[in-house]
């Protein structure tokens, strides 16, 4: 279970067919940040193995490699500084992960939302990024962090889950920032 708001215990199951993957959901938690996350490897095991979709987007950074992910009709062979932006509806297969280090980061579409805070709106015109902004379901990307800036992608992980742990005043304003 990652913190901050993720229910990855509900399911739906989409579809007419009975052999569909379930669908994980977000379940906002009033008064926490839409973002969370959930630690790879080490011996978490937050990640359910299966085919699976959700209905929040997902960023996956991986420290070590050693597994594979199955996204859509496409296996990955994971390896340390590969990252992963899993967009809604995408269906993906976690079962490879188990020998993987990193995080996963969560948060609803919602959070781009007319309302959403700027932060967020700056994404329409990141090229990375802008793909969980389209609206429309489906789709992943994935870029190579490179060498030298893999420290501090493990950094600013490991700081957004603190944070969110932690809940210190302005928790959700440093949440939003990372």
């Amino acid at each position: 279970m990652g913190r901050g708001g993720i229910g990855l215990g509900t399911t739906k199951i989409r579809g007419r067919r009975e052999d569909a993957p379930p669908v994980y959901t977000y379940e906002a938690v009033p008064g926490l940040p839409l973002v969370s996350t959930m630690r790879l490897g080490r011996g978490f095991s937050g990640v359910r193995p299966g085919v699976h979709s959700h209905d929040f987007l997902v960023l996956n950074y991986f420290e070590r490699g050693a597994s594979s992910l199955l996204l859509g009709d496409q296996e990955w062979q994971i390896e340390a500084g590969d990252a992963y932006l899993i967009a809604p509806g995408e269906v993906a297969d976690a079962s490879g992960l188990e020998e993987a280090e990193g995080w996963s980061v969560y948060f609803p579409p919602d959070v781009f939302g007319f309302r959403a805070p700027s932060a967020f709106l700056s994404w329409r015109a990141h090229p990375l990024l802008f793909p969980f902004v389209r609206g429309v379901a489906g789709g992943a990307q994935h870029p190579k962090v490179p060498p030298a800036d893999r420290p501090s992608w493990s950094e600013h992980l490991s700081a957004l889950d603190l944070e969110l742990r932690q809940r210190r005043d302005g928790y959700r304003e440093a949440v939003l920032a990372h």
